[in-house]
């Protein structure tokens, strides 16, 4: 018997649908093929100059709209989103600006300024010496703006030393949290950011299920999350993922460190990668060998509680009402005490971002949005299980990103 024809036999029926017949996706056709990832992740779309620039047009509208003179950026995920460019952070610090108006800048040491310029691609680079302050440059170029006296939003990671010595130079600004204004542009992701999410979700379903066919009895977690990264490396992409067997597995981030892989174990993978800077989360949850009634009985809550979910995700919708329909199945079947976490997260240039399924987030849906959707029961000393798939928002409903599982799958022995 093929493998796959194996896994289709050995499955069970799916729990009640919550679900339009057009979201179940069969387990065995449609799959991302490992052996075709390579090349299809060659031609994946580039996030051009002009996008940025795009982007950039965008945050400058919102500053305009809420009184501010523009936002200073050290280093990071939205540094790279809004301009392309990524570099370390240092105690020399290299910052970034841009006006409500006119061209953004970047301040950077002396003798680093060859390297910006060339790697960067900022016509605007303002430059000091170790000497001296690169906080004082900051409030000259503000000074020379006429923005002495206004209001900056200051990007959510930037370290408190840093606005701590712009603060001091400059007592005449006022210095706001720009964390809503990355969000409000963030959250929306355009058809060439979902490309690239699909393919790095792509690549790492085909990631898992090549990293199932290698599962041997007796592997260790650690050994199994090492071919997981391995089969990642084979198509150019760094990757990798929580491994847990068994009652490890009940433990929703604990691990690896587990017992050996025994007959008939519980599996949890839980797994990422990024395409050009976009990721991916993906968990899936099976059995190595014989899949059990208790195995069955709580993988298929989780997947009814998913259901629930996805059905529930649409524009309009709070953030928290999408929680609680997933929730409430759990709650229902007795067991929300296991039921430990959040029932996901955004997802985009990082693993976790806004916004959030959770309780008490009211935060209301808009299509554009993605975000993870990951019930999990976890049974302290028996076992976990936890199924997470990606959506986006639709101008209707929502749309999955991922291939589904429609039962159990067990790996065979």
């Amino acid at each position: 018997m093929l493998r796959r024809e194996f896994l289709k036999s050995a499955g069970f029926a799916v729990g009640a649908p919550f679900l339009p017949s057009f979201f179940w996706r069969s387990t065995s056709d449609g799959l991302p093929k490992f052996e075709e990832m390579a090349a299809r992740l060659k031609d994946a779309p580039t996030i051009n100059p002009e996008d940025y620039a795009a982007r950039r047009v965008k945050l400058q509208s919102l500053l305009a709209e809420r009184k501010l003179s523009g936002f200073f950026l050290e280093p990071g995920v939205n540094s790279f989103y809004f301009t392309g460019y990524q570099t370390g952070r240092s105690e020399r610090l290299i910052a970034m600006f841009i006006p409500a108006q006119g061209e953004p800048l970047m301040i950077s040491p002396a003798f680093e300024e060859s390297r910006l310029r060339h790697e960067a691609g900022f016509e605007k680079i303002f430059t000091w010496e170790e000497h001296e302050s690169p906080y004082a440059l900051f409030a000259r170029i503000l000074g020379d703006l006429g923005l002495r006296t206004g209001s900056v939003a200051i990007e959510p990671t930037t370290r408190y030393f840093v606005v701590d010595a712009i603060s001091r130079e400059i007592p005449q600004a006022k210095f706001v949290n720009g964390e809503s204004l990355c969000e409000a542009l963030r959250m929306h992701k355009s058809e060439k950011e979902l490309a690239l999410m699909r393919l790095s979700l792509d690549a790492t379903e085909a990631c898992i299920r090549k990293t199932w066919t290698e599962i041997k009895l007796s592997m260790k977690e650690q050994e199994v999350a090492k071919l997981l990264s391995q089969n990642y490396a084979s198509l150019g992409l760094s990757g990798g993922g929580l491994i847990q067997f068994g009652p490890s597995a009940a433990v929703p981030h604990g691990g690896p460190g587990g017992k050996p892989l025994e007959l008939n174990q519980i599996v949890l993978m839980d797994c990422g990668t990024r395409v050009k800077g976009y990721t991916s989360d993906i968990t899936r949850t099976t059995v190595f060998g014989d899949v059990s009634s208790r195995h069955e009985e709580i993988w298929q809550l989780v997947h009814q509680a998913q259901s629930a979910g996805i059905a529930a995700a649409k524009p309009g919708v709070a953030c928290e009402t999408v929680d609680a329909a997933a929730r409430k199945i759990i709650d229902d079947a007795g067991y929300g005490k296991f039921f430990t976490h959040r029932l996901g997260h955004g997802i985009g240039l990082e693993g976790h971002e806004a916004p959030y399924f959770a309780r008490g987030n009211k935060t209301i849906l808009e299509p554009g949005m993605t975000l993870t959707v990951e019930p999990g029961i976890y049974i302290p000393g028996e076992f976990g299980v936890r199924l997470e798939d990606d959506i986006v928002i639709t101008e209707s409903s929502c749309e999955l990103l991922t291939q589904r599982m429609s039962k159990i799958e067990p790996i065979l022995v």
